[in-house]
């Protein structure tokens, strides 16, 4: 009986520890889990939804942000501020994320498919951030309803799905600042657009990429010659809404809009500006065209004067490879990306991927037969042509041509009018020169060998 007594004892001691350590392991994992939740509270980005009990505690605001240093950076950005009163939480959103290390990432932002992200942060270390970026923030809050405030919270509440939170990024129908006025829009019940369309633009998407790109001038001159025609209509307030700046322009106009349709409220949408960043105002320098285009005229003219064919050989075979893979890269464009704006250009009436395929022959000294200098001579007619009918053109419709083009235009029928007047004189030294070192004897004149070689060489 006693050594039965010990043995339940020591059962009972067994039971009560296992269970005593599977409370403690239970109790410290529940403690550690707590712990880990509250600090993912404080910092976390995504699955922080609203439910507004109380919505005039609620203050919307649209944040405008000034150009940065980088290239994407140099259209600004848009976003929405969200502050509640009451809880002091405070959260900006923006639609402007995107990956560098996205598979495919080049080919993608070619192709115009690269996709964008939906993010949000605390307001505090976004301002740290554009601080950091010497980049400006003008808030000006929304005057909403609060009606208005919870179908904007709604759409906000949208983008914090998992499968909601790319979108396809398009620069002027699809970017940061148009899903900040397409949410704006759909808490004004579609008014904001409506008033919007009804109000003329100033403005061409031309003018717009030349003011935003004012200071990266040569990412300007390409993509100005790569645009075609459809980027030169007419604009409205909505359509020009693509750029930050000119919605923050827009908005400061609007009145704000009532859903209720008995309101007789005579507000405007947005609030006075108020600057919470104070950033660098960039100096804007158009791209000076003239100078370039007259001093490359004046140099043509002072090498062919002076018979320098061989500088005038090393122009055109710079020009026409120059030509020849843009040219190749316009046509590509059509065939690889969906950027419809880019889809045959006027450019390639005078820019032609051919251009390449001849700047390596003229390279290679290949056009001294009289077939080939045929070919050419008819080749460089054709040229002038198309530059006199894309001239012409321009006289009747002002719009057809821009500055840069134009300017392309001409360079080019001047270069292939330069190679006319080239053949027409025979001068076979701009195609084909004698390269061999000279050697000298004691008196400075040319040796009898190299007098050899060069009969030889005729």
């Amino acid at each position: 009986m006693i050594i039965y007594r010990v043995s339940m004892d020591s059962s009972y001691n067994l039971l009560a520890r296992y269970f005593c350590s599977m409370l403690e392991r239970q109790f410290f994992s529940l403690l550690v889990f707590l712990l880990i939740g509250f600090f993912l509270d404080q910092n976390r980005v995504y699955g922080d939804y609203w439910e507004v009990t109380e919505p005039n505690n609620i203050e919307i605001s649209f944040l405008t942000i000034g150009p940065g240093d980088q290239l994407y950076t140099s259209g600004g950005h848009t976003a929405l501020r969200v502050f509640d009163k009451k809880t002091q939480k405070d959260l900006l959103y923006n639609w402007g994320i995107f990956d560098f290390h996205t598979e495919y990432f080049l080919l993608k932002f070619y192709r115009e498919t690269l996709p964008y992200q939906f993010y949000f942060l605390p307001t505090k270390n976004f301002l740290y951030n554009m601080s950091q970026q010497s980049r400006w923030v003008i808030q000006n809050q929304l005057y909403f309803t609060p009606q208005q405030k919870q179908i904007l919270l709604g759409k906000l509440n949208w983008w914090h799905l998992p499968e909601n939170r790319e979108y396809i990024y398009h620069i002027y129908q699809n970017n940061c600042s148009t899903q900040v006025r397409d949410i704006i829009d759909s808490a004004t019940g579609g008014q904001l657009k409506n008033w919007l369309v009804q109000q003329r633009s100033d403005w061409t998407l031309r003018g717009l990429l030349k003011h935003t790109l004012a200071n990266w001038p040569w990412t300007y001159a390409l993509a100005d010659l790569a645009a075609n025609k459809s980027i030169d209509g007419e604009l409205n307030l909505w359509s020009e809404g693509f750029l930050p700046f000119q919605l923050h322009r827009s908005l400061k106009s609007v009145p704000s809009f009532d859903l209720n349709p008995q309101s007789q409220r005579n507000l405007l949408l947005l609030g006075p500006d108020e600057k919470l960043v104070q950033g660098q105002e960039p100096s804007i320098d158009f791209l000076p065209i003239e100078p370039f285009f007259l001093a490359f005229i004046f140099l043509l003219v002072a090498a062919y004067l002076r018979n320098s064919f061989i500088f005038l050989r090393f122009v055109m075979v710079g020009y026409g490879a120059l030509a020849g893979i843009f040219a190749l890269l316009c046509l590509g464009t059509y065939l690889i990306t969906q950027r419809t704006y880019l889809y045959f250009p006027v450019t390639l009436a005078f820019l032609w991927p051919t251009d390449f395929f001849i700047s390596w022959l003229v390279w290679k000294k290949r056009l001294i037969s009289k077939k080939q200098r045929k070919f050419f001579y008819y080749y460089s007619i054709g040229h002038l042509v198309v530059m006199a009918l894309t001239v012409a053109m321009s006289f009747i419709n002002v719009n057809t041509v821009s500055k840069i083009q134009y300017a392309a235009a001409v360079l080019s029928g001047m270069l292939n009018g330069l190679v006319l007047v080239i053949l027409a004189r025979k001068s076979e030294s701009f195609f084909k020169y004698d390269a061999t070192p000279k050697i000298f004897n004691r008196s400075g004149d040319v040796s009898q060998k190299q007098k050899c070689r060069r009969k030889v060489s005729i």
